[in-house]
């Protein structure tokens, strides 16, 4: 009889700690992580009930720090999201102004050039000239780098081996940075091919390399490091970057690094840690600018032992560098190319196009002239003695210039035709079934259109032979 009241009471016991730990067991899968089984006992099922609160608690924990973990990232994304938000918008902004700035540029500076040319023989007028037309210059860059930080400037992308062009820019820094600051150059030796606009390329690398200049005063190494990247996933960029092939250039000095205020604004336009009036706070933002234009990312950080660094992720290709075309010296060589021929000016400003007609004169050409596409397509159809055609992109009427340009051709194939532009929307222009055709940003001066036509003379002079 004792036995089996013993046996009773222990399969009661048992039975009992088996529906607590049952209990708990539902109220955990039910989301309550904070249950307790309540279970102390020494023997096998306290031991049970032991290990299966700790295997609890350490679940909670895990589940704790993922949700701290993930409610961090989301921030961040969140952030960065708010972030390009608005620099979208401040670029849309700022290319919009970029845009009627440039064709005021156009006409202020090429009045000022025309001015020069035609009155220099009256003392004293050029003393007056002179700083005005460095004034339109110095704001027609300014202009520009609205531009590139708007992703609207003028880009014409090939396939560029990145490590001959840095090799060829640090020889050019070397000549024009003090001689206090030693320039580094890293590479892993192999092709570098990336699909970007050398000369935008060259430009971003000279603007870092004066940001690194000006944050180390008294002197110091100045790195570049360029390298291949296969990227799955990666940290710290503007933007989460797209898994795939990239090249990496690295800029880095050991100056006095970077803020967190900085880190935070260093892309905004018009943000700068210099003083002075010839700081347009542009660098940076321009930078940042022609790498989103160009599909790629950038990074700011600062080393931790001292300095910043800036690095680019530009999209990776598999063809070797085009041959360069040699820059026109003297516009005589134009006049030579050009002269007597019939050309077809088409721009809507009208103080605009009479700056440029005046100019395609000076070039000898003889000159037709449309206010819209509509007029220049009847012109098109009508002048069979037309030579070539200089068309802004953005025009009124059914067609813009590069369809126009298109339409000229289709029907006159040796046609010289150059495109001429402020400002520049990808959207709706980058059309894959219409021809490329050289691209002249505004404001510019009598040989930077010399120069322009006559490398599209070439370029059309090569495409006849190889026919």
């Amino acid at each position: 009889m004792g036995v089996t009241v013993l046996a009773y009471i222990f399969a009661r016991r048992v039975t009992h700690s088996l529906e607590q730990l049952a209990s708990t067991a539902l109220k955990v899968s039910q989301g309550d992580l904070t249950a307790k089984s309540g279970i102390h006992d020494n023997d096998e099922i306290g031991l049970l009930a032991k290990s299966f609160d700790g295997m609890v608690e350490r679940l909670k924990n895990n589940i704790d720090t993922l949700d701290t973990q993930v409610k961090q990232r989301t921030e961040e994304l969140l952030e960065t999201n708010a972030r390009a938000q608005r620099m979208n918008a401040v670029g849309q902004l700022a290319g919009g102004l970029a845009h009627d700035f440039n064709n005021l540029l156009s006409v202020i500076l090429g009045n000022l050039l025309l001015a020069r040319d035609r009155y220099q023989q009256t003392a004293g007028l050029d003393d007056f000239l002179t700083p005005a037309i460095r004034a339109s210059r110095r704001s027609a860059d300014i202009t520009q780098r609205l531009l590139a930080f708007s992703r609207r400037q003028p880009l014409q992308p090939v396939d560029v081996n990145v490590g001959q062009l840095m090799s060829e820019t640090i020889a050019l820094l070397r000549s024009s940075l003090p001689a206090q600051i030693a320039l580094v150059y890293q590479n892993d030796s192999s092709p570098l091919p990336a699909h970007v606009d050398p000369s935008h390329l060259e430009s971003a690398l000279v603007n870092l390399a004066l940001n690194a200049r000006d944050a180390m005063p008294g002197g110091g190494a100045l790195h570049f490091h360029t390298c291949q990247q296969h990227i799955t996933a990666a940290d710290g960029y503007d933007e989460p970057v797209t898994p795939g092939h990239y090249v990496e250039i690295g800029v880095c000095d050991r100056g006095t690094g970077f803020s967190e205020e900085a880190l935070k604004l260093a892309f905004e336009p018009f943000f700068s840690t210099k003083s002075g009036t010839t700081n347009s706070g542009l660098g940076l933002s321009m930078v940042y600018g022609f790498v989103k234009q160009s599909n790629g990312y950038i990074r700011v950080s600062n080393q931790p032992d001292g300095g910043a660094c800036i690095t680019l992720l530009l999209p990776a290709s598999h063809n070797p560098s085009p041959p360069q075309q040699h820059p026109l010296r003297d516009i005589s060589h134009a006049q030579a190319i050009l002269g007597g021929k019939l050309f077809l000016l088409v721009e809507d400003n009208a103080d605009v196009r009479k700056v440029i007609r005046t100019q395609l004169m000076q070039l000898g050409l003889r000159v037709a002239e449309a206010p819209d596409a509509d007029e220049a397509l009847q012109l098109i159809n009508t002048l069979p003695n037309l030579d070539g055609m200089v068309t802004d992109i953005m025009l009124s009427g059914s067609l813009d210039g590069r369809q126009l340009a298109a339409r000229l051709h289709a029907t006159k194939p040796q046609s010289v035709i150059l495109l001429i532009s402020g400002h520049y929307r990808e959207a709706g222009l980058a059309e894959p079934h219409l021809i490329r055709f050289p691209l002249l940003h505004k404001p510019f001066d009598l040989h930077s259109l010399g120069q322009a036509l006559w490398q599209a003379a070439q370029k059309e002079e090569q495409n006849h032979e190889n026919q």
